[in-house]
Formats: structure tokens, C-alpha cells, sequence
């Protein structure tokens, strides 16, 4: 029961790496879960941002629109003219930003490469 503790807690002080190659290790083999455990993370901020950065941008900039029609006295039409921009700037960045990261993924792959 000791020695499955040690082993855990080892499991846990390295992130996921061997045990076997320390002195007085247990022998215990496991994968390397850290980098799994970064990639979601990674993958999990990347999506937060882009939620906060897709609600964010139109919200603000209607908001700057409403204070441009507040001062000219134009209604609702500078608010509606910057919240469209602020959705198209939305979605062009989401779109270039997929582009480049599906083009750094798919880098020396068979279907990627030229033939002549």
C-alpha cells in the first residue's frame, strides 16, 4: 500500500514520467501526461479567448457607436454601423487565424506537397 503511494505521489511531483529510471523507483511505467494535460489547456484558452473576443468586439464597438450617435444625435445608425463592423472583423480574424493554423498543421503532408 506504501509503494502505491509513493508511486502516485512520484506519478504526480514529475508530471507523468517514468519512475523506473530513479533510484529506489517502483518500476512503474506510465505515459507522459503532462503534455496531453497542456494541450487541453492550451486548447481550452484558445477557445475562451476566441468566445470573449467573438461577444466582446461587437459589444464594444456598439458601444463606441452609441456614444458617436449620442454626440452627432443620428439614433441607432452609428451603433448598427460599428457593432456589423465589429462582427465582420470578428469573423475575418476567426477565419485567418483558422487558415494559418490549418496550414501550419498540415505542413509536409503527403497532400500538401508538389509534385512538379
Amino acid at each position: 500500500m506504501w509503494r502505491t503511494a509513493l508511486a502516485w505521489e512520484g506519478l504526480h511531483k514529475r508530471g507523468g514520467r517514468s519512475d523506473a529510471g530513479n533510484a529506489g523507483g517502483t518500476g512503474v511505467v506510465v505515459t507522459d501526461q503532462a503534455e496531453g494535460a497542456r494541450t487541453t489547456a492550451r486548447v481550452r484558452d484558445d477557445g475562451l479567448s476566441q468566445a470573449f473576443e467573438f461577444a466582446a468586439g461587437p459589444v464594444v464597438l456598439g458601444a463606441i457607436g452609441w456614444l458617436v450617435d449620442q454626440a452627432a444625435g443620428t439614433g441607432f445608425l452609428f451603433l448598427v454601423i460599428f457593432a456589423l463592423f465589429g462582427v465582420l472583423g470578428t469573423c475575418a480574424s476567426f477565419y485567418f487565424r483558422y487558415q494559418a493554423q490549418t496550414a501550419r498543421e498540415d505542413e509536409g503532408k503527403p497532400w500538401t506537397r508538389r509534385t512538379f
